[in-house]
């Protein structure tokens, strides 16, 4: 599916070669009618892997997402949510509510808060590059600690072997290297550990082969330039795509979300 970004000085479009996603003013939060409120939200998804443009937008909508976003009818804190529900707790045989949770671009803290809210996780971390954001999710009390860390870098801050579970919601797709990412995910997960994220659908028609190398098997074939064997993961599921801001009809129709479960299985 080809693809084609233009600028303009007041507007944002991605286009693709079936349909248009969105045209979209970039920095529309001046407004407070409900029509324009929303248009931020779209704003998002027209971003595409535009880092720095993403962290502006997110910073300036910081106070407002909240809101905005629920009145959309978010889905991706609730889906993760039922997710864990499914794949983590039957593995678990001890007290659950102990386990280290990562929430990777937490944003202003909503997939961090669902998880508290349905089952008292006690140990919570959250990583953003938007200071803003991250500001409003210190107000939740729901992160043990929040850290501003890039995920186009090494996450220098983070241990190996560190967190029993990662989310990452709503983030992929402002990524430019989701292969690096992904490894860096793998270190510092635990082995058996479980890492759920959510990806746009246009964009997983051109993603999958990521997460497909990282479910090869790490025999001897799959080795880095240093001859050192690469880290893997096994895919748990990968959902049916549905609409994950339902409740903007001009949104919710044209751009669907994944989610993708996976297990670690490094050596």
């Amino acid at each position: 599916m080809a693809l084609r970004i233009a600028f303009t000085k007041r507007t944002l479009s991605i286009h693709y070669s079936k349909y248009v996603c969105h045209s979209v003013n970039a920095l529309p939060f001046t407004t407070t009618s409900k029509e324009k409120e929303s248009e931020w939200v779209k704003s998002f998804a027209a971003l595409g892997d535009d880092h720095n443009r993403a962290i502006k937008i997110f910073d300036q909508a910081a106070t407002k997402y909240d809101d905005s976003i629920g009145a959309a009818g978010y889905q991706l804190p609730k889906m993760c949510s039922k997710l864990i529900k499914k794949h983590l707790f039957k593995n678990i045989d001890t007290d659950y509510t102990t386990l280290k949770i990562l929430d990777v671009g937490c944003g202003t803290g909503l997939g961090g808060e669902q998880l508290v809210k349905d089952y008292g996780f006690k140990n919570v971390t959250g990583i953003d590059l938007s200071e803003e954001s991250l500001a409003v999710s210190k107000t939740k009390n729901i992160y043990s600690k929040l850290m501003i860390c890039s995920l186009d870098k090494k996450l220098d801050k983070i241990n190996d072997n560190e967190f029993d579970v990662l989310i990452c919601l709503g983030v992929l797709t402002y990524i430019q290297n989701k292969q690096f990412l992904f490894n860096e995910f793998s270190r510092i997960i635990k082995p058996n550990g479980i890492m759920m994220m959510s990806h746009r659908q246009d964009f997983m028609m051109n993603d999958k082969w990521i997460f497909n190398e990282m479910e090869k098997v790490n025999d001897n074939d799959n080795k880095n330039d240093n001859g050192n064997k690469i880290d893997h993961w096994k895919c748990l599921e990968l959902t049916e795509p549905f609409k994950h801001l339902p409740d903007d009809p001009s949104y919710g129709d044209h751009c669907l979300a994944h989610m993708y479960v996976a297990q670690n299985k490094k050596c």
